[in-house]
């Protein structure tokens, strides 16, 4: 029994001197503007500007090159979206969710980075103007960090969200999935 718990504690000491070396955990908040579209049988146009997101993210460097990116985002927007065949309808929608990636961000050089990987969209309204946002999506991107100062960089970054892109609308005319073609975040994190 002593010689378990200390081969457990041993292990533990290990594993939490090899995550000094390289692991090392910050966190940040960011937020932008993007222009929302479709992949789909709907063409869509954004109404009363485009979409916002704005959340909390946390980061964890795997390795000198690779961290892991997630966080909490609340992504919003008001669309119109129109039907390409007949009948010629057209519906408005306020969309609002939350999300949660998990990317894998790439460090090409000291300063500029590519990102990948899944979400995973959360609905929490129940007075919403369409059955259920919930659902899978992926994202793509690229951005560029600068530090600030000692303890602070500032991250710019723009990406491709797919969002919903695993589920199924009972409304024909939603957009589904729903992309953001472009996007721009800009955010502030700890170093």
């Amino acid at each position: 029994m002593v010689r378990h718990i200390l081969a457990a504690g041993l292990l533990i000491i290990s594993c939490n001197l090899y995550s000094q070396e390289f692991k090392k955990n910050s966190y940040g908040i960011s937020g932008g503007p993007g222009i929302l579209g479709t992949l789909g049988h709907t063409s869509t146009t954004g109404v009363d500007g485009a979409m916002f997101e704005v959340g909390f993210s946390y980061y964890r460097r795997m390795t000198t090159k690779i961290t892991f990116e997630s966080g909490l985002l609340w992504h919003h927007n008001n669309l119109e979206a129109s039907s390409d065949i007949l009948p010629f309808n057209s519906r408005r929608y306020t969309v609002g969710f939350l999300y949660i990636p998990a990317l894998m961000k790439l460090a090409v050089t000291p300063y500029f980075f590519i990102q990948a990987g899944p979400l995973i969209d959360i609905d929490p309204r129940s007075n919403r103007s369409i059955t259920n946002q919930t659902g899978l999506g992926a994202s793509l991107g690229i951005g560029f960090e600068l530090p600030a100062c000692k303890k602070w960089m500032i991250q710019f970054n723009s990406c491709i969200n797919i969002h919903s892109w695993a589920i199924s609308k009972s409304d024909p005319l939603y957009p589904n999935p729903m992309v953001d073609f472009i996007q721009f975040r800009m955010g502030i994190r700890t170093r």
